[in-house]
C-alpha cells in the first residue's frame, strides 16, 4: 500500500481510493472524481486537472485527530489507536460539501466573527491547540407530567 492511498483514504473518510501500481483515483460517497494520479517516469503525476476531477493531488497534512487509518512498517493498513474516538469527531473536520477532511492550512484560515481571530491553531505536528467551540441548542422544555388522578 502506497502512502498516498492511505492519506486520501483518511482525506475522504466517506469515499473509496482505487489505486494499482501505475495509477491512484480518489471517489467521494457520490462517486465523483476527486483526485486522479498515475505513475509515470519514476514518480506520481497529478492529472486530476486533464481528468476533470474536482480537487487535486495535495499532501498538506491533516489534523492528527481527523487521521483515523495509519500505514505501518509492513505497508499495511491498520486503524490508529484512536480510530474510535477520532471517527466520533470527524464532522468537525469536514468541508462544507462534507466529503472531504479539511488540512490544518484549510482550518488555520478560517476566521472568527471579528475577522480576524483565526478559529483553528495547531502545533507543528498538527495536534490542535486552539478549535471553535461547538454551538449547543438549548435544550427543549420538557412537557409537564400530568398529575395522575388520586383514588
Amino acid at each position: 500500500m502506497n502512502p498516498y492511498q492511505v492519506h486520501y483514504m483518511n482525506k475522504y473518510p466517506k469515499g473509496e481510493v482505487v489505486a494499482d501500481e501505475s495509477s491512484l483515483r480518489v471517489y467521494d460517497s457520490k462517486r465523483r472524481l476527486r483526485v486522479a494520479m498515475v505513475f509515470a517516469v519514476g514518480q506520481w503525476l497529478d492529472k486530476s486537472k486533464e481528468c476533470g476531477a474536482l480537487d487535486q493531488h495535495d499532501l498538506s497534512p491533516l489534523p492528527k485527530q481527523a487521521r483515523v487509518l495509519k500505514i505501518n512498517k509492513d505497508r499495511h493498513v491498520t486503524d490508529d489507536n484512536q480510530a474510535r474516538a477520532r471517527k466520533l469527531v470527524l464532522k468537525k473536520f469536514l468541508s462544507e460539501d462534507g466529503e472531504k477532511i479539511q488540512s490544518c492550512e484549510e482550518l488555520s484560515a478560517q476566521l472568527g466573527a471579528d475577522g480576524v481571530t483565526p478559529l483553528w491553531q495547531f502545533d507543528k505536528n498538527c495536534e490542535i491547540l486552539i478549535e471553535p467551540k461547538l454551538e449547543v441548542a438549548p435544550a427543549a422544555p420538557k412537557a409537564a407530567k400530568k398529575a395522575a388522578p388520586k383514588k
